[in-house]
């Protein structure tokens, strides 16, 4: 199923350019995927009782063997969307695997040539399987749908194994290379104390006060083969009249015990006087397909941005894939916000990785004035000595040391304040 649908994809995108094909393989393409079927209106937990015989493989000497909890987490979501149970999409898959394939393997996945050959890993044959019985059944049932959903199941089943993004592109299209700056102590000898030497000239850095580019939010890692630095910067709205008492509660906290939300969180304030308004989208989607795409790295999409409130009120908008946001003043698009997403948690590699939203101060004083508030940061850094893995068992173990963290007030006439 994944093989055909990306197939009819690029002969789809090729249209789209202007190649010229027949308009009857067009249509037949754009139904690759598609039930022919009516829907079926039905209650998910009622399914089971719709349709045919439990299976007797386990009657069998022979059957063959899947993947351990393959019924449970993969045929049967699959088997609800035709109201069939796991058992019985097995005698599908089994039946796939030894008379249309022809590989009388004897008993289990292992014994495929093409997992002993290294062509395919630990689950694959199952989960090649799984996919060429799912086409079977959508062109022999019709897919079932609850009554409150606004899709058929088939349809929302088959998207979790499809491409991460709803966009066509693929994750790995939106990482964007390594930042080029570095922090000053990569030039610096190692010292003892290197990890205990956080000063108040760091938290300026990290957040950009002396650069064109403030981060108003972000996870990064910098690392060498020694020593990993991890910064965490939030940011939220706060009212003016209130914000000098959130700053100093906040900076005599731990740093743990509370969260500068984004937007939508249940964290944000909203009574009388008292208010703290997330104005960055941070929600991520869970990979999909591009979770075995070695070019994605660790990187989860979407980037950063501006919330929706906060585009329409400052008539923001993205430029390729939101790396960059424009404002949209006097007929002329200026540049504001800066979204970027990088890199891996290999540790291999130095595990240099991280996201973040970066604005200038020009855009942080027109956000300012247009809803009146006054806007509160939160930087945090952790700084940790990094071991080899033949070195693990003679390092520091000092327990959990929480993270240095330094807050800032950024007013309306763009002006910063700090303890």
């Amino acid at each position: 199923m994944l093989m055909r649908h990306f197939a009819a994809t690029a002969f789809l995108n090729l249209a789209e350019q202007g190649v010229a094909f027949d308009a009857q393989i067009i249509n037949q393409l754009k139904d690759i995927n598609v039930s022919q079927f009516p829907t079926e209106i039905s209650e998910s937990f009622k399914r089971y009782d719709l349709h045919g015989p439990v299976s007797n493989r386990q009657d069998k000497d022979d059957h063959f063997i899947f993947s351990y909890d393959m019924d449970r987490y993969w045929f049967e979501p699959l088997g609800r969307c035709f109201a069939v149970s796991a058992s019985q999409i097995e005698d599908i898959a089994e039946s796939v695997i030894r008379q249309d394939w022809h590989l009388q393997v004897d008993e289990h996945w292992k014994k495929d040539e093409r997992h002993q050959r290294g062509i395919f890993q630990e689950r694959e044959t199952s989960y090649h399987a799984m996919l060429v019985s799912a086409g079977t059944l959508l062109a022999t049932m019709p897919a079932h749908q609850d009554q409150e959903d606004s899709v058929n199941d088939f349809d929302d089943w088959i998207s979790r194994h499809l491409l991460t993004r709803s966009d066509g592109y693929w994750v790995a299209d939106r990482r964007d290379p390594e930042p080029l700056e570095q922090p000053a102590w990569w030039s610096e000898t190692r010292t003892d104390d290197w990890r205990w030497s956080v000063c108040k000239k760091d938290f300026d850095r990290v957040l950009g006060l002396d650069s064109g580019r403030i981060n108003v939010w972000g996870r990064w890692v910098n690392g060498d083969s020694g020593r990993t630095e991890t910064i965490q910067i939030s940011s939220a709205l706060v009212s003016s009249q209130r914000s000098k008492a959130l700053l100093r509660a906040a900076q005599n906290a731990e740093p743990l015990d509370y969260r500068i939300p984004p937007t939508g969180d249940d964290l944000q304030i909203d009574a009388g006087p008292y208010q703290l308004k997330g104005w960055v989208d941070n929600e991520t989607s869970d990979r999909r397909l591009d979770e075995c795409d070695p070019w994605a790295g660790s990187i989860h999409v979407p980037a950063p941005r501006p919330a929706p409130f906060v585009r329409d009120a400052l008539s923001l908008k993205p430029g390729d894939q939101e790396r960059v946001w424009f404002r949209l003043s006097e007929g002329n698009q200026q540049p504001m916000l800066w979204s970027q997403v990088w890199g891996t948690d290999d540790e291999d590699s130095g595990g240099n990785l991280g996201r973040r939203l970066q604005t200038s101060q020009v855009l942080l004083t027109i956000l300012l004035n247009e809803f009146r508030m006054d806007l509160i940061v939160k930087v945090q850094i952790n700084r940790e000595n990094r071991q080899s893995k033949y070195d693990r068992n003679r390092g520091e173990d000092h327990g959990y040391i929480p993270p240095y963290c330094r807050l800032y007030l950024l007013d309306a006439k763009g002006d910063w304040t700090t303890l």
